[in-house]
């Protein structure tokens, strides 16, 4: 229970923190203030991005194999959907700047995000 209350509000916090730090740049505050609060964003979404990736790979040890599996076949599934269509519709409306690292970063990103939220969030997976 104090693990998932814990989650709740590293991720309420997050939300908070991204609509403050969209707000400091969208209107272009410049003071020391900003500054400091922008870099601990970044550390603070760092920190959120490698948490989830343990609570992920922890989760999905406790979690029946079965669910495991079907995760892991989505992820390739997505990923390779995702890398096509992206690389797709780079050739078609920018073909002169097609970027293979941004597009395989972005298709693993959305695809892991996808796949494996269940295994993350549920806890009817555990059993």
């Amino acid at each position: 229970m104090k693990k998932v209350l814990f989650m709740r509000i590293l991720n309420a916090l997050f939300i908070v923190a991204t609509m403050i730090s969209i707000f400091i740049i969208y209107k272009k505050i410049d003071t020391n203030g900003s500054f400091v609060f922008l870099a601990g964003y970044v550390f603070f979404t760092f920190f959120m991005l490698i948490s989830v990736f343990f609570v992920t790979l922890i989760n999905a040890r406790k979690s029946k194999w079965v669910h495991v599996r079907k995760s892991i076949l989505r992820f390739i599934i997505l990923f390779i959907v995702f890398s096509i269509s992206n690389y797709a519709f780079d050739f078609f409306i920018r073909p002169e700047k097609i970027d293979l690292l941004r597009n395989f970063s972005t298709s693993l990103g959305f695809s892991f995000g996808i796949a494996f939220f269940d295994i993350t969030y549920s806890k009817e997976l555990k059993r």
